[in-house]
This record gives C-alpha cells, sequence and structure tokens, in this order.
C-alpha cells in the first residue's frame, strides 16, 4: 500500500470546515491582488441592475448555445465554467442573469437547475429542491429551440430532481448517471457531455472512487474513460483536466493526471478553485513547492473576488479556506515550519467561530524541530518531548484526578528515561472529502 496514499490524502481533506461551510457567510474583507470584476458594491444586483459582476481572467473556453443575445451567451460560458471551477452560488447567478437577458433561453435553464444538485463536495440542500425542479421544468418548456445536445442534457437532468425535499437522493442520482452515460454513448466526441457524465457518475459515491489497497471500484474505469475521451478531443476542457485530478489523487498512480496538472492553472486563471487544484496533483507526486506556489496564487485570486464581489456561502467559508490549509501542509512538508505556522493560525482564523481546526500545541511542538538554520529549513532531528512540568499531570494520573490535587500532593513527573504508553489508536477509514 502506498504510504503516500493513506498519509497524505488526509491533511488534504477539509471535510471539517466544509461541514461549518453552510453555518458561516464569509464577507470578511481581504486585500485584492488581482482585478476579476467590473462590478463594485454587489448586493442583490450590481449597479447596472444585472443578476450577476461580470467577471474577468475565467479563460476562453465557450459553448455555443441557442440564443440569440450575445451577452446571454457570455453569461452562460461564464456560469459554465463557474460550475465547472466548483464555484455554484456565482455559477447561479450567472446563468439567472442570462436568464434575464433571453427569458426563453433554455439552457440557462438548465445551467441554474445544474448547479442547484449535489456535486462531489456536497449534497442536495433540500432548500434548493423546489427552485431545480422548476428551473429544469422551465427548461423543459423551451426545449424545442433548443439542439439536440442541448435537447439531452436536459432531458438527463430532468430525472434528477423531483418536489419532495425529502426524498432519497440516491435513486435520483442513479438515473441522472444511467441518463448521462446514455447520452455521452450517443455524443462520443462531445468533451462537456462527457465529463459530466463521468461527474454524474462521481457524484453517486464521492470520495470513493478506489479502495484502501489502491484498488479501482467497479465504476473508477468507466470514470476514467469518459474523463479521458474528454481530454483526447479537448485536451484543455476544464471540467475534465479538474475531474482527472480529483479521479485519480487517491489512486497508486497520481502521476495519471499530472499533465492535466500542468494545463489546469492557466486555463483560467480569475477561477481560483482551477488555480488550486493542480496543488492536489503537485503533493501526491512529492511536488511541493509547486503545491504551495499553486496555493499562494489560489490565494491571491480568490481574496480578491471574495472582496469585490461580496461572495457568501460555501465557495468562501470552505474553498476558500482550503486553499490556506492546503498552503499549511505543503509548507510542513517542505520544513518550512514558519510559513506552514503561519498558514495554520490564517487557516484557523478564517474557520467557522464553532471549528476546532486550531493548531494544536503537539503540532506547534513539532514544527520547531525544523531547523532554520540551513537553506529551506532541513530537518535537525527529532528530539524527545519537553520535559514534564509541574503543571503537566504525571503518567497514569488522570486530569480530573490531578486538577482536584493541590499543587503540594500532585505526584511528580516520571523520569525522562521512562515514557507513558502509546494510547491505542483506533484504524481510520479512507477520507470522505478531499475538495
Amino acid at each position: 500500500m502506498h504510504r503516500h496514499r493513506r498519509l497524505l490524502v488526509v491533511p488534504i481533506a477539509l471535510a471539517t470546515l466544509f461541514t461549518l461551510a453552510a453555518a458561516r457567510a464569509a464577507t470578511a474583507q481581504h486585500e485584492g491582488h488581482t482585478d476579476v470584476a467590473t462590478a463594485e458594491n454587489l448586493g442583490a444586483t450590481t449597479t447596472a441592475g444585472a443578476l450577476s459582476p461580470k467577471l474577468h481572467d475565467l479563460g476562453s473556453y465557450s459553448r455555443k448555445a441557442s440564443t440569440r443575445s450575445a451577452q446571454a451567451q457570455t453569461y452562460f460560458d461564464q456560469g459554465l465554467m463557474l460550475a465547472y471551477a466548483f464555484n455554484h452560488a456565482e455559477a447561479e447567478r450567472s446563468f439567472r442573469e442570462a436568464q434575464r437577458l433571453d427569458p426563453g433561453f433554455a439552457m440557462a435553464w438548465w445551467g441554474q437547475a445544474y448547479v442547484l444538485g449535489p456535486n462531489i463536495n456536497a449534497p442536495m440542500d433540500e432548500g434548493a429542491v423546489g427552485s431545480a425542479y422548476e428551473a429544469v421544468r422551465k427548461a423543459v418548456e423551451l426545449e424545442g429551440k433548443a439542439k439536440p445536445w442541448e435537447q439531452g442534457l436536459i432531458a438527463a437532468l430532468a430525472v434528477r430532481y423531483g418536489t419532495d425535499p425529502k426524498a432519497d437522493r440516491k435513486p435520483l442520482d442513479a438515473a441522472y448517471a444511467r441518463a448521462m452515460q446514455d447520452l455521452a454513448t450517443r455524443h462520443p466526441k462531445d468533451p462537456d457531455i462527457l465529463a459530466m457524465a463521468a461527474e454524474s457518475i462521481m457524484d453517486t459515491d464521492p470520495w470513493n472512487y478506489w479502495t484502501n489497497d489502491g484498488h479501482p471500484r467497479p465504476y473508477t474505469e468507466d470514470v476514467l474513460r469518459l474523463i479521458e475521451s474528454a481530454l483526447a478531443v479537448s485536451p484543455s476542457h476544464p471540467l475534465a483536466l479538474h475531474l482527472h485530478i480529483h479521479a485519480t489523487e487517491a489512486s497508486q498512480d497520481p502521476d495519471r493526471a499530472l499533465a492535466s496538472a500542468e494545463k489546469l492553472g492557466r486555463v483560467a486563471p480569475g477561477a481560483g478553485h482551477l488555480v488550486h487544484m493542480p496543488g492536489h496533483a503537485f503533493f501526491r507526486v512529492g511536488r511541493y513547492q509547486d503545491a504551495v506556489q499553486a496555493n499562494l496564487d489560489a490565494i491571491a485570486v480568490d481574496e480578491s473576488y471574495i472582496t469585490q464581489c461580496r461572495a457568501q456561502g460555501i465557495y468562501p467559508a470552505a474553498y476558500y479556506p482550503h486553499n490556506i490549509h492546503f498552503l499549511w501542509i505543503a509548507s510542513a512538508y517542505l520544513g518550512k515550519s514558519a510559513d506552514a505556522l503561519d498558514a495554520a493560525h490564517k487557516t484557523a482564523s478564517k474557520a467557522h467561530p464553532g471549528c476546532r481546526c486550531r493548531p494544536t500545541s503537539s503540532w506547534s511542538r513539532r514544527c520547531t524541530r525544523w531547523s532554520s538554520s540551513r537553506a529551506g529549513r532541513t530537518c535537525s532531528g527529532t528530539p524527545s518531548r519537553p520535559p514534564r512540568t509541574s503543571s503537566q499531570p504525571a503518567c497514569g494520573t488522570s486530569r480530573a484526578a490531578w486538577r482536584s490535587q493541590t499543587p503540594a500532593t500532585r505526584a511528580p513527573r516520571r523520569p525522562s528515561s521512562r515514557r507513558c504508553a502509546p494510547r491505542a489508536r483506533t484504524p481510520r477509514s479512507h477520507p470522505s472529502s478531499s475538495w
């Protein structure tokens, strides 16, 4: 078993931050680094009355859809790119602006329904079920004006949603995955359909694409076949590149997506999560400095975006702090203790107040074991634990019992040559989320 896969994917996981994301609306102001938006002081609409700002540096990827409005097409492309970058809330705003500009634009309604659904990092919000159902029904009503590939996407998405927010999502998600795989069979050269078909399968069993001993799940090869077929047609397809990294990072061959990682960071320099994503692959293959740089770049992009667009919800609450968390762990693996601690404390400062993800004293002690006397701060050895002081319980003494004692009656610490036996650890299963 690859030690990297067991030990390195865990630091990348941000399940704790994600759990808290729905409870936090991140509106803190940050110093901007890149101009990503044309609109300032955004509320429900821009100063021009638009439902979404026009964002910059999202790359040149475009999918011509059935609309006569050039502006509606622009916002559709923006929504699609943001969806591929997992900024689903901002993508919804873009699709809704496309609807405003062209109410008869079927794919704008499809786009809204698409981003309201579940994804590999988040289950579907029960509060979004009604909106998603209504949006896809509207797309069905308008599909007579749509192209065959558009009609196929609308029909597939129509089976994904029902009217009951409490309904079991498993059969709905499975039906959608089957419909998308069937659509991919009919459109084997369409990179959007191929990539979305792969994503639909991944959504049915998030972050469980490989067994703990590195073997693929029964559906994993289908996922990779669809992704790599999309890349064969469109080598810089943003969703295919993104998913390629996620689908392979927990495998025994993360190098399989290294070429995708090399490309992805340049595809959309204004989409912070896509700028961050190469770090997943770089980290897995030991390119820690490249992982550091990817996340420094992503932090700068996201801080500018969050400030200018006053973004709220999961993206600023979890995706943005994930960049900082990733910087923390990549710096630690480089032995750069000062940088790692700075990133650790910044991560904690961005977490929800209820989060207990502060750097622990033991972790801080480990960081002090790195020597700063040499370039790169290489490891200088592993000294023994600092001597126990009278303010700490002796081995074998429970904290409750120790606290009830007075300083005069507390048992003295054991000699440093004698150590407490390590506590038994419960084996951990593979992490369930990696962002």
